[in-house]
């Protein structure tokens, strides 16, 4: 049953080189450690990448296309939380894709779902009006990482082999 104060699950899009790929997840680091913001921001409430303030670690995670040899590498600062979900933690995600699509397959942001009711303060530390996680889908594992600055995604293999 859904709470009157947070939407059903919304997905909205975040676009990057590899929305539509079929990866693997392959590795995942997180750094605990947050970097110190410049001295002319440290009193300042916003953070010069997006993000409200300098918060968490970073979290950099490796995924792979055994199909097509692409692969690319995602850093997300500025980590609230993270978490990496089997099928049991996404059947509601794939219910709720199957009503109404997800803007892509393999990487969109998601807010209302059971995670935003379970740990609402996790999702009130990204300073947005409207805070969305980050989910990075494959086949067998999704990555899902609330964070306060923007993602960057780079491609380090793109040549179709291993």
């Amino acid at each position: 049953m859904s709470d009157p104060g947070i939407p059903d699950v919304e997905f909205a899009p975040w676009p990057t080189q590899v929305q539509n790929d079929g990866l693997d997840l392959v590795d995942l680091a997180f750094d605990p450690r947050v970097p110190p913001l410049p001295p002319d921001l440290q009193e300042g409430p916003s953070h010069p990448e997006g993000g409200t303030r300098a918060f968490g670690g970073t979290l950099r995670a490796t995924f792979a296309d055994p199909r097509g040899g692409r692969v690319a590498r995602f850093a997300f600062r500025g980590v609230v939380a993270f978490r990496v979900l089997d099928e049991h933690g996404l059947l509601e995600l794939w219910d709720a894709s199957a009503k109404r699509p997800r803007p892509a397959r393999t990487t969109f942001r998601v807010r209302g779902h059971g995670w935003t009711r379970e740990s609402p303060l996790v999702f009130d530390k990204t300073g947005d009006v409207d805070p969305y996680s980050h989910m990075v889908a494959t086949d067998d594992l999704c990555l899902e990482v609330v964070c306060t600055v923007k993602p960057i995604v780079t491609i380090v293999r793109a040549d179709g082999g291993w």
